[in-house]
C-alpha cells in the first residue's frame, strides 16, 4: 500500500514513535509518504535513507515550548489559529498531492490534519497516540477559556478516526481496542560497540542526559561534583561538532549516534519526561533519573509507569543544572542488574493490526 504518515512536530517523541513503526511498514512492503514539520534528518538517522518520501508540512501545532519544560500557551493559541480549521486552497493543493501520490491509507501520530485529509480523500484513517490535544489542552482551560473551541474541533477530528490505537503508557483509554505495548525504535548497535565508538572505559558509569526534541545548553555548572570515572554523553543546543569537555562529550543537536544505541549504552539516562526516551529506556532496561514537566498534564501519567515498570527517580531542574544530580545517580546506578526478559514492542503489534484489517 501506499502510505502517508502524519507526524506532529511537538518535540521528537512522535517522530521516533513513529519511525519504529514507519520501519516495519518499509520492512512489509508499503511505500511511506511522510508528512510533518520536523526536520527530515531526524527521519533519516532513525530510517534508511531513500526507503521514505519526506514532505515538509503544517500537520500540527500541539504546544508552543518557551523551553523542554515550560510551554507558551499565548502563543500556541496563536498558531492554532492559523493552522485549523485548515485554510481551503491549502488543504485542497493537499488533498490533490496525496490523490497523485495514490495514498491508501493514513496513519495519524497525533496530527488532526490527517484524519481530515483522509476523508477528503476517501481512505481509512488510523490514530496512534498515548495523548490526544484535546485532553492535553483541558488542563489549560481555567486559564484560558479560549481553549474550548479548540478542545470541541480536536475531540470531533479525533473521533472520526477509522482506527483508533492506545499505546501504553496512556493518559486516557478511548479506544476500542486493547491498549498496546510501550512502542520504541530498535537499537542497531551493541551496548559494546557504542561505548567503545564514545572511548568509555570498562570501569566508567556512561550517563545519557537527553531534552528530546528541546535542547537545553551546556553550563560549566554542570561540572561540580561530577566524579572523575562519569563520562557524560550530552545532545545540547549550543554547538555545531563534537566536543570533549572534561568528563562531558557534547553532542550537537544533529550527532552522529542513534539515539537508542545511546540509551542501550548508558549506565543512567537524565531526561525530562517524554514519551520517546521513556519507551526507549523501558526496553532497554536503563534507569533513569527524570524530570517533571509539572504543567503538562501528560507528565503524571508517564512518571506513574515509570514508578510501576522501570528503574527511576524524580530530579529537579535546579539539580541537573548545578550538578546536583550526582548523589541521586550514584545512587541509582548502584546494583541495579539489567533484566533478560524480552519485552513486546508496540510498533509489532501495529503490524500486526494493519495485516488483521487490511491483508
Amino acid at each position: 500500500m501506499n502510505i502517508a504518515y502524519f507526524i506532529s512536530s511537538h518535540g521528537f517523541g512522535h517522530a521516533a514513535r513513529s519511525s519504529a513503526v514507519i520501519n516495519l511498514l518499509i520492512a512489509n512492503g508499503h511505500r511511506v509518504f511522510i508528512y510533518t514539520n520536523t526536520p527530515k534528518w531526524f527521519f533519516t538517522n532513525s530510517i534508511p535513507e531513500n526507503q521514505f518520501d519526506y514532505i515538509q508540512w503544517s500537520t500540527d501545532v500541539g504546544l508552543i515550548q518557551k523551553n523542554p519544560f515550560e510551554e507558551d500557551i499565548t502563543q500556541t493559541i496563536q498558531s492554532l489559529r492559523s493552522i485549523f480549521p485548515p485554510e481551503a486552497t491549502t488543504f485542497q493543493k493537499l488533498v490533490k498531492q496525496l490523490k497523485v501520490q495514490m495514498i491508501e491509507l493514513v496513519f495519524s501520530d497525533i496530527s488532526p490534519l490527517g484524519i481530515l485529509a483522509a476523508e477528503a480523500i476517501g481512505c481509512d484513517s488510523i490514530l496512534i497516540e498515548n495523548f490526544t490535544w484535546d485532553w492535553i489542552y483541558e488542563a489549560y482551560l481555567p486559564k484560558n477559556p479560549e481553549l474550548e473551541n479548540w478542545i470541541k474541533y480536536f475531540s470531533d477530528v479525533f473521533s472520526r478516526t477509522t482506527h483508533h490505537l492506545v499505546t501504553k503508557p496512556y493518559c486516557k483509554l478511548q479506544s476500542a481496542y486493547s491498549p498496546i505495548e510501550p512502542i520504541s525504535r530498535i537499537p542497531r548497535n551493541s551496548r559494546e560497540i557504542i561505548r567503545e565508538r564514545l572511548k568509555v572505559r570498562p570501569d566508567d558509569k556512561m550517563v545519557l542526559i537527553t531534552m528530546g526534541g528541546v535542547p537545553i545548553n551546556f553550563e560549566e555548572a554542570m561540572l561540580s561534583k561530577v566524579p572523575s570515572n562519569f563520562k557524560i554523553i550530552f545532545p545540547v543546543g549550543n554547538i555545531t561538532e563534537e566536543k570533549i569537555y572534561k568528563n562531558f562529550h557534547l553532542l550537537p543537536h544533529n550527532h552522529r549516534y542513534f539515539h537508542p544505541d545511546l540509551v542501550q549504552a548508558a549506565d543512567l539516562i537524565i531526561a525530562k519526561v517524554g514519551y520517546s526516551t521513556i519507551s526507549e529506556a523501558y526496553h532497554a532496561d536503563t534507569p533513569l533519573l527524570y524530570i517533571p514537566r509539572l504543567m503538562f498534564p501528560e507528565s503524571q501519567e508517564l512518571e506513574n509507569f515509570i514508578h510501576r515498570s522501570m528503574i527511576g527517580r524524580e530530579l529537579s531542574e535546579t539539580d541537573l543544572l548545578s550538578g546536583g544530580w550526582v548523589n541521586k545517580a550514584e545512587k541509582i546506578m548502584k546494583n541495579q542488574a539489567r533484566s533478560v526478559q524480552n519485552k513486546i514492542n508496540g510498533a509489532d503489534q501495529v503490524i500486526t493490526f494493519l495485516l488483521d484489517k487490511y491483508a
